[in-house]
């Protein structure tokens, strides 16, 4: 398994790849900092994005290719953004996650994140805020 890690600008031939594998409704990768592409061969099999807004860094969509999916390609994706993020000095990253979605949230607390002042509704839907530092 190999993990690219591209700008928005960069992504070219995978952009129309990867919008397509994207199960999150009015999720966009403009104004991302950056696209973690996890590829088995040639193929891709799952993507990550990291936003910073201000300074502060969000893990925003993580989609695994429904056939690859119970294979750690999400933990695998996880991992791969913090340590992008210590690496540029980064000291802390939050996310928010569906409620339901039990295999995220299970990845990202088996990844050392936490819960962070309860949840957030955004558009009716209630997500789980979590957060997680880096380093030290």
């Amino acid at each position: 398994m190999k993990i690219l890690i591209l700008k928005t600008k960069e992504l070219g031939n995978y952009l129309p790849i990867l919008e397509n594998m994207n199960e999150i409704n009015d999720f966009t990768f403009k104004g991302m900092h950056r696209v973690f592409i996890a590829k088995e061969g040639n193929e891709v099999v799952g993507f990550a994005a990291l936003q910073c807004c201000h300074g502060y860094y969000v893990f925003r969509a993580c989609v695994v290719s429904k056939k690859f999916r119970g294979q750690g390609i999400q933990k695998k994706l996880i991992k791969s953004r913090l340590r992008y993020l210590k690496n540029i000095n980064v000291n802390r990253v939050s996310t928010l996650v569906l409620t339901n979605n039990i295999y995220s949230l299970n990845n990202l607390i088996s990844c050392g994140f936490v819960f962070n002042k309860g949840q957030e509704v955004i558009d009716g839907i209630t997500y789980l805020k979590l957060i997680r530092k880096i380093g030290n």
